[in-house]
């Protein structure tokens, strides 16, 4: 996710390291595009050998394939404001060139990382175990078996010896793709949050599992299933190390210009899997996981009965929201000023960038519980499934208030902080409310979860905020 603050306030950084070698050749205007666009040939021809490598591992044609249907992508947004979709352009073709670049130094290295990579590696672990307390592994050792080590335990991967030479590339791919970041004035949008953060993918999958650590004891998987669940998060954002991220922060001037935008980043980045990943199915070390990141995929898919695997990809799915939620809780306790430069943003003593994450999370915590009424494990056992259910959203709601008092512990104790833990409880039930019918399977388990935390909070005013 990209976010940063008002343009007036932005530093002059990057939005993604410059790649190792010098910009692909662009055009100048002309009447299908905006100004310095890249030509699809051009791309070509200064990455050839690098084509060549990577073609050795896809199968030969398949990445022009995926250039040429990204291409068609974009030329068929001419729709969009040219200096704009010019930008847009650049940069995913950015992001793919140091994809290849990263690859082929990869193999070239026999999958071991550089020693700055592996120096960023142990960064992103240390700063994901800082987040949450009793877990400070402060690994320093820059020996690639104890990082192989320790990575195959935070992923429950322990019996996976066939992980040991790609589990490292694949977290190095992972680490260089900005989940939050900091985007110049100058780049295709501006910023909303802070000028002083920035995670990648890796530290978010790394936080994930950490959020499971808390709910390990609800969940209770078994040895296996705790290896699919590591395997599937890590992979749940595998076509991001391709063309990046993209976050509900950045701003294009209108809402309809960010609908269009986000909408062609989805479709490039849906573009991924089957025109360049799935082409490593032919190699069975691969088949295992690619197999895993089409079932989370397809979590959403209607299905009679859910089976255990079903249900971890509906976890995986609210682990990396709730991941978000406790990110966008900690910058508003850290840095609750009037982040953007738009009437009401914090009139309710929140950020709406809260409700967009609240909303997600809630969303994420339905599928899951819907999933689980219809699942194996819980057929016939309603009695079970609604203990489930219970603990596990009082597991979560505990989590939020540590999290949320670490922070504020954190805070400056000059700045006034606005939003408090009863605030966030009780937006979480006002949007409960507010969409009884999105939100059926686990209303009244969050409300009633919330009650018992914060006696304070008479039981009538939520009944009255439901509508009964």
């Amino acid at each position: 996710m990209t976010t940063g603050r008002p343009q007036s306030e932005l530093k002059k950084v990057s939005s993604s390291p410059s790649p190792p070698t010098e910009s692909p050749p662009t055009e100048q205007s002309s009447s299908n595009r905006g100004p310095n666009t890249i030509k699809i040939n051009d791309v070509f021809q200064h990455s050839e050998g690098t084509t060549r490598t990577v073609e050795r591992i896809f199968g030969q044609g398949v990445l022009s394939d995926f250039y040429k249907q990204v291409e068609k992508l974009l030329t068929d947004s001419s729709e969009l404001d040219q200096t704009i979709l010019a930008r847009f352009r650049e940069r995913i073709y950015q992001k793919i060139e140091e994809f290849l670049l990263a690859l082929v130094n990869l193999l070239e290295n026999d999958g071991l990382p550089t020693t700055k990579e592996i120096e960023n590696l142990i960064q992103a672990l240390n700063l994901a175990y800082k987040w949450y307390l009793g877990h400070e592994p402060q690994l320093d050792s820059t020996d690639p078996n104890d990082l192989i080590a320790q990575f195959k335990k935070i992923f429950f991967l322990s019996s996976q010896d066939n992980l040991d030479k790609i589990i490292l590339p694949v977290l190095v791919l992972l680490n260089k793709v900005k989940r939050w970041l900091i985007v110049s004035p100058d780049q295709y949008a501006q910023s909303l949050l802070t000028d002083d953060f920035e995670e990648s993918n890796l530290v978010h999958i790394i936080k994930m599992m950490l959020i499971f650590r808390h709910l390990q004891e609800i969940v209770n998987l078994t040895e296996e299933e705790l290896e699919i669940l590591g395997i599937v998060t890590i992979l749940h954002d595998l076509p991001e190390t391709v063309v990046g991220d993209f976050s509900q922060g950045e701003n294009y001037k209108d809402s309809d210009t960010f609908v269009k935008i986000l909408t062609l980043f989805r479709n490039i980045e849906a573009l991924v899997f089957p025109t360049l990943l799935a082409q490593l199915k032919s190699n069975m070390t691969y088949q295992k996981f690619l197999e895993l990141y089409q079932g989370y995929e397809n979590r959403l898919q209607p299905k009679e009965v859910y089976n255990t695997k079903d249900l971890i990809y509906l976890l995986v799915r609210l682990l990396d929201k709730l991941d978000s939620l406790v990110t966008v809780i900690t910058l508003e306790v850290l840095d609750p000023k009037e982040l953007l430069q738009t009437p009401g943003y914090f009139d309710r003593g929140h950020s709406s960038y809260l409700e967009k994450s609240i909303n997600n999370f809630l969303r994420t915590l339905e599928e899951y519980a819907q999933g689980a009424q219809k699942s194996e494990k819980f057929a016939g056992k309603q009695a079970e499934l609604n203990t489930h259910l219970t603990n596990l959203i009082a597991r979560i709601i505990q989590l939020l208030e540590s999290q949320y008092n670490a922070r504020l512990a954190k805070a400056d104790k000059n700045k006034t902080v606005k939003i408090t833990i009863t605030n966030i409880l009780e937006l979480i039930t006002q949007i409960l409310g507010d969409n009884r019918n999105r939100f059926v399977t686990i209303r009244p388990f969050v409300i009633q979860t919330i009650s018992s935390l914060n006696p304070e909070d008479p039981y009538d005013k939520v009944i009255k905020w439901l509508g009964y």
